[in-house]
């Protein structure tokens, strides 16, 4: 077999050290964009990018902050030191596009769960953006992001069967259904009644993500 050739790690280094000058410079908004999406290129190869990455998620440009939010979701879990800052976004960034992408790449870095004490919070907020935010699409990536946080998550049981019971949206009774049935696992049992009976009901839309 053919070796693959390896990149030239002083250019490598050499590149996404001029990104992260770039991404500091707030005079350069075509700085910053060109370094997020060369960043965004290299994260899923290069996860000590992270710090770097994470800033970014405070830059003031919307563009440049969601993109910064998917490159931590491509890292996946080896971004967890951006964990913190990922839920400030998804608390509190004006733009729907960079809550809806913090609360994927949430699901993504806490793949599994696996929670650290102190990281509980991560599941408060995404059960509240999931049922409160008043953008559709950021509901939903919170959704989403509960069916890969998986059985860690499952204080948030009770509110995805909430959001299962209402008829008003088939996708979102779909999708709370999925990330549901993913926290099953003997703590979440005692849930299972509950889901039984939705199905019983027969509105097929209850399982379309399941």
């Amino acid at each position: 077999v053919q070796a693959q050739p390896q990149p030239d790690r002083k250019l490598v280094s050499d590149v996404t050290n001029s990104w992260r000058k770039a991404i500091l410079d707030y005079k350069n908004l075509d700085g910053r964009k060109q370094a997020i999406d060369g960043l965004f290129d290299l994260s899923a190869h290069v996860p000590h990018l992270v710090t770097t990455v994470a800033f970014a998620l405070n830059d003031p440009d919307a563009g440049v902050r969601a993109k910064a939010a998917m490159s931590l979701g491509r890292i996946g879990p080896s971004a967890r030191p951006a964990g913190d800052a990922l839920v400030r976004s998804l608390e509190s960034d004006k733009d729907p596009k960079g809550r809806a992408e913090a609360a994927n790449a949430l699901g993504s870095v806490y793949m599994s769960g696996h929670f650290a004490a102190h990281e509980k919070k991560i599941i408060t907020v995404l059960a509240k953006k999931m049922t409160q935010d008043e953008d559709t699409f950021v509901r939903v990536a919170a959704i989403r992001a509960f069916r890969g946080i998986g059985p860690e998550a499952r204080e948030a049981a009770p509110d995805l069967l909430e959001l299962m019971k209402q008829k008003k949206d088939p996708l979102t009774r779909g999708l709370a259904a999925a990330s549901f049935i993913a926290m099953m696992d003997p703590g979440g049992k005692q849930f299972v009644p509950a889901l039984v009976e939705l199905f019983k009901k027969g509105d097929e839309n209850s399982h379309i993500e399941a």
